[in-house]
């Protein structure tokens, strides 16, 4: 249960606030105290600035800012500007203080806030996490950040959205695993399937997400080469500027993927226009590289929107995966992942899977969004118990 003393409590959420995986945290924390959403930006001056919301709000549940700043006032012009948005930062905190009668929180997203946030109460502070930052994009290797470890050391609580990147935070600060909780991605009730004894198209599998090198496009050729009569929606943009560790060739497989008579690609969507991908197909495929770091620290937004569509989500061997045994089926090579596919479409009609379906949105809705927000709350109310103790 809430404390009725937390139900105001006010957050700032800081700096990339309008991200899928994170402003339908800010909408819930909205629901239960002011609650302002800030995406910090770069542009030309003068050019104006376009500012990227992920979701619409039309119950005003946030305030929404956009801080727009010159190309370079992150790393060349920090010193310029760093304590013009030190202060904005401070000014906000101060409002939401004399709005609510509350301090407020700040939820930091990167080591590379820690510049803004050296005066925040470390009691208030909250790092989320939620990815490795410190893979390099051409290499398996992983730099270690002294920006991170700083914010760590000062953050009052530690989120981290994957079960791998909380594993090795408690390894690296073991004084502060008290601090640092798992906190994966919630489900959008706009994902949720509202009729899943429904399958639209039953010999098809949907993939949903940017094209990129973090998937396993060889094993993708095997597997659609052998189920020639199952249709593979690919639905993303086409990502090739980083190859975390992947050699060149993979986009000249995925060029030959896309090329396939029983694979259709489709970009531009929206991650909020995408709940129909899943719902329309009998199986969702999740085929990431698993071997590459990145893969392995990342918690995929796919599981919960594939959770919400209430179809089988088939999946590479991503850690984040193997939380939820019942729900997702994870293979080890192409071979597995054809039996698994033709399986979850084979028995798609039977009454053991429809029955499935409905347990598995029943799931969903017990880990939407707003049971993200309570559990936050949940996490933070630990201090009044200290405080008590």
């Amino acid at each position: 249960m809430i404390g009725a003393s937390n139900m105001g409590n006010p957050f700032v959420i800081f700096s990339d606030a309008g991200l899928p995986w994170v402003y339908p945290l800010a909408l819930e924390l909205g629901r239960l105290g002011p609650t302002v959403a800030v995406n910090l930006t770069s542009s030309i001056p003068f050019a104006g600035s376009k500012s990227r919301w992920s979701y619409d709000d039309p119950e005003k549940l946030t305030q929404r800012e956009t801080w727009a700043y010159p190309p370079g006032f992150v790393s060349k012009l920090k010193f310029i500007f760093r304590p013009f948005i030190k202060a904005r930062l401070s000014r906000t905190m101060k409002n939401l203080y004399r709005k609510s009668g509350e301090r407020p929180y700040l939820i930091a997203l990167y080591p590379w806030n820690y510049q803004y946030v050296t005066d925040v109460d470390p009691a208030r502070l909250i790092y989320l996490n939620y990815d490795d930052y410190f893979v390099n994009s051409d290499q398996e290797i992983r730099k270690e950040d002294d920006l991170e470890r700083k914010l760590i050391e000062r953050s009052g609580t530690i989120l981290c959205s994957s079960i791998s990147q909380t594993e090795r935070f408690k390894k690296s600060f073991p004084q502060r695993m008290a601090d640092i909780f798992h906190f994966p991605h919630g489900v959008h009730k706009q994902f949720i399937n509202p009729f899943p004894s429904h399958i639209k198209e039953p010999r098809s599998v949907s993939i949903v997400g940017s094209l990129t090198s973090r998937y396993d496009w060889e094993l993708i050729r095997k597997v659609t080469q052998k189920l020639t009569d199952v249709s593979f929606l690919f639905a993303g943009g086409i990502e090739t500027e980083t190859h975390y560790g992947q050699k060149p060739e993979w986009k000249d497989c995925m060029d030959e993927v896309l090329t396939f008579t029983n694979v259709r690609h489709i970009s531009g969507l929206k991650h909020r226009e995408s709940p129909p991908l899943y719902w329309h197909s009998a199986a969702n495929w999740m085929p990431y590289m698993a071997s590459l770091p990145f893969v392995k620290a990342c918690c995929p937004l796919k599981i919960p929107d594939g959770l919400a569509s209430g179809h089988p989500i088939i999946s590479a061997d991503v850690p984040e995966c193997r939380l939820y045994p019942e729900w997702v089926r994870i293979y080890r090579n192409a071979d597995e992942a054809v039996e698994m596919i033709a399986d979850a479409l084979a028995n798609s009609d039977t009454s053991e899977a429809r029955e499935r379906r409905f347990a598995q949105v029943e799931f969903a809705y017990k880990n939407t969004w707003a049971a993200r927000g309570k559990k936050l709350f949940e996490i933070l109310e630990r201090d009044s118990a200290r405080s008590q103790n």
